[in-house]
């Protein structure tokens, strides 16, 4: 059986097995909204944005229309409704925001192949741009001012930098995030205690900092703001989340119902809308010593911020779970799961999870980084 669904509510649900339908059970009605994801053509190595109307799966449309190699293609969405900041990086290079309504395209100004180090992250009213500027700074464009300013958040210490290169192999990320739907905005600092930086984009005279004391990938925020998570880089791979107000106040994500000798990896997905709840994705595997009968398999797993439980919502060990985002009422979330073919590239097929009956859902269309695209403001 493809899927092991491991919550005993399921067993009353019927289980869906991608191409085939329970001859039992109606076909699954799609919820309503729009998604966009990133179409990679393999054979041009070339990556587009894609937009996909679920009231009209069968018609999906681009949103970019690159025709020259790329190695990567970022985005990142605000909830207004409508804008979308994207970074192409190949053989050439743009940094743009994008009115999805209108389909209109605005070069960021200064962040160009020698000065932007980063897409773009979006304030949530979609009015601020933020990226990392070369080499040492952390910049911000009001994209609501004709002509646009382009200002200098944060410079960070360029002693920092190279010591943060030099001992850890890599270079330093800030990995900005917004507080919530607020002018707050959080970044890490780039030496111990590994502490985040917390501004007011609109108040200069404002500054705090959060404590997290570990080496990590940056705080991400729930949609309220009253709590943030952070991913450990010490190898342990471990999920720990907060409340802003008590930071001493925390759980950390840990499974303990692993078998002798194996190893998991966890990445964050991203907060449920109840800003409660975590949705985590786990690889679990042997790097040695493997028992026979044991295969690897991937794991979407919700974390309850509050208590520490653990719910694993979808487990496989046939084809690898990559990405997620959460609906507006946290019914749904969209991911991919990915198929290593023969030649050694992957079928990427973008899937719905209903997490009311839990049955995944094939929407019939290939891509990667799905993000679920809000309708109106939040």
């Amino acid at each position: 059986m493809r899927y092991a669904l491991m919550c005993v509510v399921l067993l009353s649900f019927p289980l869906w097995i991608v191409g085939m339908v329970n001859a039992n059970q109606p076909t699954p009605t799609l919820p309503a909204g729009k998604i966009i994801y990133v179409v990679h053509d393999t054979e041009r190595s070339i990556q587009n944005l894609w937009l996909l109307d679920l009231s009209n799966p069968h018609a999906p449309r681009p949103l970019t229309h690159f025709d020259t190699p790329s190695t990567w293609l970022g985005y990142d969405l605000a909830q207004d409704g409508r804008t979308l900041a994207y970074r192409a990086v190949g053989s050439i290079e743009q940094n743009a925001v994008m009115d999805i309504e209108t389909g209109s395209i605005r070069l960021i100004p200064g962040c160009g192949r020698n000065s932007c180090l980063s897409g773009a992250t979006l304030s949530p009213d979609g009015r601020y741009a933020v990226y990392e500027g070369f080499p040492d700074e952390l910049r911000i464009v009001d994209l609501y001012s004709i002509p646009s300013i382009d200002r200098v958040l944060h410079t960070f210490d360029m002693d920092a930098l190279s010591w943060y290169a030099q001992n850890l192999g890599q270079r330093f990320r800030p990995s900005p995030a917004w507080i919530g739907n607020s002018t707050y905005l959080a970044f890490s600092l780039p030496f111990s205690p590994w502490d985040v930086q917390v501004i007011d984009i609109e108040d200069p005279t404002y500054s705090a900092i959060l404590p997290l004391g570990v080496f990590h990938a940056g705080a991400i925020f729930s949609p309220d703001g009253s709590r943030y998570a952070h991913f450990g880089l010490d190898y342990t791979n471990f999920v720990t989340t907060r409340e802003v107000l008590a930071p001493s106040n925390f759980h950390q994500y840990q499974r303990d119902d692993l078998i002798a000798g194996e190893e998991y990896t966890t990445s964050i997905i991203g907060w449920h809308p109840d800003s409660r709840h975590l949705l985590i994705s786990n690889r679990f595997f042997f790097r040695e010593n493997r028992p026979p009968d044991y295969q690897s398999h991937d794991e979407f797993a919700l974390f309850d911020s509050l208590t520490g439980n653990i719910d694993v919502l979808l487990k496989t060990s046939e084809v690898e779970l990559r990405g997620g985002s959460w609906n507006e009422d946290g019914t749904y979330f969209v991911y991919t799961e990915s198929v290593m073919q023969d030649d050694q590239t992957y079928d990427e097929r973008l899937m719905l999870f209903d997490m009311e009956t839990r049955q995944f859902i094939p929407l019939g269309v290939t891509g990667r980084y799905a993000k679920w695209f809000m309708e109106t403001a939040s």
